[in-house]
C-alpha cells in the first residue's frame, strides 16, 4: 500500500505528511492492482486537493480501511485474489464502514454487472477508460455526502452524550453513583426502570429534626438555614452511602427509599444501618448548634416496609420523582412519633430481619394509633439507635456487596 500526499503538502526534507491529518477536501483510497490506473486516479484527485491512498490488492485496501477509513474508497472489479464485488461486500458487512462511499470501477459496461456492483453495496461506478470530469463529479459528490454523513453522526453523537450526561446529573440527585451506573448501563438506560409503577417490598425511611419549627422562632433565617444545609448534606451523604435513594425534602424531614429503582434483597438491613449511622453522624453536630446557637434539636427516624407506587408524580408543570402508599404513610407516622435520637420501625421491618433486629437490640412498643389505620398498629424501637461502634461501616459495606443490583 502506497500513501500519496495532495500537491503542497509535502513536508521539508521530502517526507510524505500523512493525508488523513492534512487533507482539507478529504481522503480518497484507491484500490487497484493495475499500477499505471493507480497512477492515472491518484495524479487527478492529487491536482485537485484530494489526499490519496493507494493500495495493490483487496486485501491490503481492506486493511487500510480497517486501520483508518477514508472519505471515499475508489475499487477496481477486477482484480487478483479477492475482487472488487466481494471486497465491497466485506466494507459493507463491517458496523464500522456500513456508510462508506465505494465507487466500483471495471471495464465491463453489461447491466448485470451494474447490478452485481449494487448488490454488493456500492454507491456508484466509472468505466474505463476514466473520464477525468466523471471521475471528479462522482468524488465530489460522495465526498460531500460522506462529510455530511460524519456530521450527522457526530451531532447525533453529542445529542446522546448530552442526554447521558442529564440523566447521570438528573439520577445523581437520588441515587448512589454507583447505582447510576447500572441504571445507565441497562439496556434501555433506565427508562423502564424510572417509569411509575407498583413496586413490593419497598423500605420507606424518615428522618425528621425534632424541634426545629421552635428552633426557627429563636434563630435569624442565616442561622436555621445554615442548620438545616448541614443536616440534609450529612444524611443524604450517608443515604448514598448504603444506596437508598433520596425522594424528598419536605421542611425538616428527608424521605428514603430502598429496593428501588434497583432491587435490594437486604434494602431492610441497609435501611437500619442507614438510620443508626445518621443518628450517629448528626450527634456531634447537634452539640455544635446546642454550643453555637443555644438550640437543642434531634432526630427521629420512622420507617415501614410494604408496596408502594414509584415514580414521577403530580402536575405537567411540575412533577416529584416520589414514592407513596401504606408504606410511607406508616413510616411517616412512625417518624411524628419518635422522639430525638429514636428509630421506630414497623412490625413488617422487625419481621423481616430478626438476626440484626436481635443484634441491635430492639424492644416491642404498646401498639399505637396512626391517622388512616382502623387499629392500633404494632411497632418497635431500636435501642441503641444512637450507638456509634467501629463495626457501622464493615456492616454497611458487607451489606452493599450482598445486593444484586437487579430491578424489583
Amino acid at each position: 500500500m502506497r500513501r500519496h500526499a495532495p500537491q503542497g503538502d509535502i513536508a521539508a526534507g521530502g517526507a510524505v505528511t500523512s493525508h488523513f491529518a492534512t487533507a482539507q477536501r478529504g481522503a480518497v483510497l484507491v484500490i487497484d492492482d493495475d499500477a499505471d490506473q493507480q497512477d492515472l486516479l491518484r495524479v487527478q484527485l492529487s491536482a485537485e486537493g484530494y489526499a490519496v491512498t493507494t493500495a495493490d490488492s483487496a486485501e491490503d485496501g481492506l486493511a487500510a480501511i480497517a486501520a483508518r477509513a477514508p472519505d471515499v474508497v475508489i475499487l477496481d472489479v477486477m482484480m487478483r485474489g479477492i475482487d472488487g464485488y466481494e471486497a465491497c461486500r466485506r466494507i459493507r458487512a463491517s458496523p464500522a464502514t456500513l456508510d462508506l462511499p465505494v465507487v466500483l470501477v471495471t471495464a465491463l459496461n453489461s447491466r448485470e454487472e451494474r447490478v452485481n456492483g449494487i448488490e454488493a453495496g456500492a454507491d456508484d461506478f466509472l468505466s474505463k477508460p476514466v473520464s477525468r470530469e466523471e471521475l471528479l463529479a462522482r468524488v465530489n459528490s460522495l465526498v460531500r455526502l460522506s462529510f455530511a454523513r460524519k456530521a450527522l453522526a457526530q451531532e447525533r453523537l453529542q445529542v446522546e452524550k448530552s442526554r447521558t450526561e442529564h440523566m447521570r446529573a438528573t439520577f445523581e440527585r437520588y441515587v448512589a453513583p454507583a447505582l447510576v451506573q447500572q441504571i445507565l448501563g441497562s439496556a434501555d438506560a433506565g427508562s423502564a426502570l424510572m417509569q411509575t409503577r407498583r413496586v413490593d417490598n419497598v423500605v420507606a425511611m424518615f428522618a425528621d429534626l425534632r424541634g426545629f419549627t421552635r428552633m426557627c422562632s429563636r434563630l435569624d433565617v442565616a442561622a436555621a438555614v445554615g442548620i438545616l444545609n448541614g443536616f440534609f448534606t450529612q444524611v443524604v451523604d450517608i443515604a448514598k452511602f448504603y444506596e437508598g435513594t433520596t425522594l424528598g425534602m419536605a421542611g425538616d424531614s428527608l424521605l428514603v427509599g430502598f429496593n428501588v429503582p434497583l432491587r435490594q434483597p437486604d434494602a431492610v438491613e441497609r435501611a437500619v444501618l442507614c438510620a443508626r449511622e445518621m443518628l450517629a453522624r448528626v450527634a456531634p453536630m447537634q452539640a455544635h448548634w446546642r454550643r453555637i446557637h443555644a438550640v437543642d434539636v434531634g432526630v427521629g427516624v420512622g420507617m415501614s416496609r410494604g408496596s408502594a407506587i414509584f415514580g414521577n408524580v403530580g402536575a405537567p408543570s411540575h412533577m416529584a420523582y416520589t414514592l407513596i402508599g401504606d408504606a410511607v404513610n406508616v413510616a411517616a407516622r412512625l417518624t411524628q412519633l419518635a422522639r430525638g435520637g429514636e428509630i421506630l420501625l414497623s412490625a413488617e421491618i422487625a419481621a423481616h430481619a430478626p438476626g440484626l433486629m436481635r443484634e441491635l437490640r430492639v424492644e416491642e412498643m404498646p401498639p399505637v394509633s396512626l391517622k388512616g389505620k382502623d387499629r392500633p398498629v404494632p411497632c418497635f424501637r431500636l435501642a441503641d439507635a444512637g450507638g456509634q461502634d467501629l463495626g457501622i461501616r464493615a456492616a454497611a459495606l458487607a451489606a452493599r456487596q450482598a445486593g444484586s443490583g437487579a430491578a424489583p
